[in-house]
């Protein structure tokens, strides 16, 4: 009888030691499925985020070459005279297209990818445009008379995501140079 007892307590020990073990490797497994599940997230988060962009650039662009399309200069000139909205337009969709092929081409070297003075011209450049869209804007007294146009809806959203744009950059630009101090 006593051997029987001992072979069970046996019988129970090696049994808890194998339950013990399980239990770590499942500890084990399950924070690992949640690191993964964590870069999984994450990962993902960033490439619907960038497909999103990459879609909305290509959105905008279509419309704003359809609000160009649909009307003409003379169309816009005739409801007034004084503005060049429709050619503002023009201009900032090749800003934008060709800023955009700049930046993604291979081929730039990386002794210009840094440099201060492109810039400093490239804020100059679009704070030029901005402020020759905000006049086209609110600055000419009939721009309101081509309110019903394609081409002043798209003129005013290119200003509202500039501003926004260029306001995310200022700020974070602050914030980065607060930092290094």
């Amino acid at each position: 009888m006593n051997n029987s007892n001992n072979e069970r307590e046996t019988t129970l020990i090696k049994v808890q030691a194998v339950a013990r073990d399980v239990e770590s490797l499942t500890e084990v497994a399950k924070t690992d499925n949640c690191e993964h599940s964590a870069e999984c997230c994450v990962g993902t988060g960033i490439v619907c985020t960038s497909l999103s962009v990459i879609g909305g650039i290509i959105v905008y662009t279509v419309f704003c070459i359809i609000a160009l399309c649909s009307v003409s200069l003379r169309t816009t000139q005739n409801h007034c005279k004084e503005s060049n909205m429709w050619v503002w337009l023009l201009v900032m969709v090749i800003n934008n297209v060709t800023s955009g092929s700049a930046n993604s081409s291979s081929n730039s070297s990386s002794k210009n990818d840094n440099n201060p003075c492109v810039a400093a011209c490239s804020l100059i450049i679009s704070l030029g445009l901005i402020g020759w869209g905000s006049y086209e804007m609110w600055g000419v007294s009939c721009a309101d008379d081509l309110s019903n146009y394609l081409v002043y809806q798209m003129s005013f959203a290119t200003l509202i995501i500039t501003y926004s744009l260029l306001g995310a950059f200022m700020i974070g630009g602050v914030i980065v140079c607060f930092k290094k101090k």
